[in-house]
């Protein structure tokens, strides 16, 4: 009989889980939000998912998406963090998640709302009153208009 243990029949042992960059973390939560649809990219409208720069692109509208989107999601990585891996069963938590943070949800969606009138209050008034903060007039037509993002609202 040899010394030695035949390797036969062993199984290796499973790579680890490979980290995801954080370009492809934004990108997945960029198509699970369905950002594509008010993206305004025409690659993303013709991949139906993210295929721009996903970063800028979550960046740009993550601050502007409701709260109740925000607390789904969460708590569906966390769902999936714990091994599920039924759909509809994630969908589930999620939904018990966001009935339960209830009061959170539009305690933060009034924050965003009130965030979001001092922001058009303050274009308003730099528009009105340019001369005012040291800004030559514009000329006519050259009033350029700045946006914020446009709010989300897919799930």
């Amino acid at each position: 009989m040899s010394k030695h243990r035949s390797r036969h029949g062993r199984k290796p042992a499973p790579a680890p889980p490979e980290r995801l960059d954080n370009t492809t973390v934004k990108r997945i939560a960029n198509n699970y939000m369905l950002y594509w649809l008010v993206c305004g990219a025409g690659a993303c409208r013709r991949k139906r998912g993210c295929a721009g720069d996903a970063v800028a692109c979550f960046e740009r509208l993550w601050p502007v998406t409701p709260e109740a989107m925000k607390v789904h999601f969460r708590a569906s990585i966390m769902a999936i963090g714990k091994g599920e891996t039924s759909a509809a069963k994630i969908g589930r938590i999620a939904q018990a998640e966001v009935e339960r943070a209830a009061e959170h949800i539009a305690y933060a969606d009034a924050l965003q709302a009130r965030a979001r009138e001092a922001q058009a209050t303050a274009e308003k008034n730099k528009a009105e009153a340019p001369e005012a903060a040291g800004d030559p007039p514009p000329a006519s037509g050259e009033m350029q208009e700045t946006r914020s993002g446009p709010r989300v609202r897919a799930l």
